[in-house]
């Protein structure tokens, strides 16, 4: 199975058998470099080189012996590709190393629960499955801190009910969804972080958008690139456009007017993953046990990039369907709830109204 440059093996693979051979080629290859190219005369000591390798090879052939109980895919990175695997008991290592024994373990982060309402257990369900926390007397819930800001006065969240579904008509989405993205542009007059889930989906979207000659910089994130040097410059160009994926859900800081202008460009569903896609297997409802809660997590997070200091004020775009309020989809109530910005629109006039207001009271 393939998705973009991510290809997943299946338990009945022809490539299983392949791959055992390739562990008895590695080790005998790598037994030979020991006897024939191991030793420095100048140095009396071992090439590190041959070590690595010897090393990499026993890796592999216990990775091979174990594949009964792990994930494995192939990423292409580039011009290269990388053989990835995971163990399928992540819940067991991670309970096994955080919450055994007599180790105090303390947890924090803004975005540990899954659900706005109902028990703490329920509140943080997700992290409770994916981590093996205890729910007995040695496993202690805190009750979820709101956030400090003024989300309602300082921020607004546009959504939209009229454009195609994104995975039914993805063709007609993104077109569409362009045309859209360029109307909420026009409102902040750039200064706006655009935020993707694919990277194919960036990269459709940039194209488009650079053959528009929008009157404010285009700026991508870049694979390889210094992230730092992207940053700096959206700062410091205050009416640019930053088009980013990945780390930039949750990793970046900018505060002030450069970033007044969130858009989340389709709801950050997780992409096809081996890890997801066994926990879907073992899940009683997989879209709401685990891909809905994956989603609303990293929908908080690309919302808290807009208000980081009580000084910061903007709009939140979600350019997607699928949070319209009729019909329902099975998931609307929860994302709703999870979301700290309660003020929200599907008027593009009325978010224009809110933003220009906003702006005159900072000037």
């Amino acid at each position: 199975m393939k998705y973009a440059e991510r290809f997943f093996f299946h338990a009945d693979s022809e490539a299983l058998p392949l791959l055992s051979g390739m562990a008895e080629a590695l080790d005998s290859l790598s037994e030979n470099i020991q006897v024939y190219s191991s030793f420095d005369l100048r140095r009396g000591g071992r090439y590190s080189g041959a070590d690595d390798f010897y090393a990499k090879a026993e890796e592999f052939s216990d990775m091979v012996s174990d594949l009964g109980s792990s994930l494995l895919w192939i990423e292409k990175r580039g011009n290269s590709a990388e053989l990835v695997y995971c163990p399928e008991n992540t819940r067991d290592i991670i309970s096994n190393l955080y919450f055994r024994g007599d180790v105090c373990t303390i947890l924090t982060s803004a975005t540990l629960t899954n659900a706005a309402q109902g028990s703490f257990p329920e509140r943080y369900a997700y992290f409770i499955s994916n981590t093996g926390f205890p729910l007995d007397e040695s496993g202690f819930l805190s009750e979820p801190k709101p956030s400090p800001f003024p989300y309602d006065e300082h921020a607004m969240v546009y959504y939209c009910d009229d454009l195609p579904h994104p995975r039914e008509d993805h063709g007609a989405f993104i077109q569409r969804g362009v045309e859209r993205l360029i109307e909420i542009l026009e409102i902040s007059g750039g200064k706006a972080l655009v935020l993707f889930t694919a990277k194919t989906d960036l990269e459709e979207v940039c194209a488009l958008l650079l053959q528009r000659n929008l009157p404010y910089k285009i700026l991508i994130q870049q694979p390889g690139a210094s992230q730092d040097q992207v940053l700096s410059e959206f700062r410091n160009n205050v009416d640019s456009v930053l088009l980013g994926t990945g780390a930039y859900w949750e990793g970046i800081d900018i505060r002030g007017k450069s970033l007044s202008n969130l858009v989340i460009f389709r709801l950050p569903f997780p992409v096809p993953d081996p890890i997801i896609e066994h926990k879907v297997s073992l899940a009683k409802d997989g879209l709401m046990d685990v891909r809905v809660p994956e989603m609303i997590i990293k929908l908080k997070q690309g919302i808290g990039r807009l208000i980081r200091s009580f000084s910061d004020k903007g709009i939140v775009s979600i350019i997607d369907p699928r949070l319209r309020d009729q019909p329902k989809e099975r998931y609307h109530d929860a994302v709703w709830a999870s979301i700290p910005i309660h003020n929200r629109t599907t008027s593009l006039a009325e978010l224009r109204g809110f933003y220009h207001s906003l702006m005159d009271e900072a000037n």
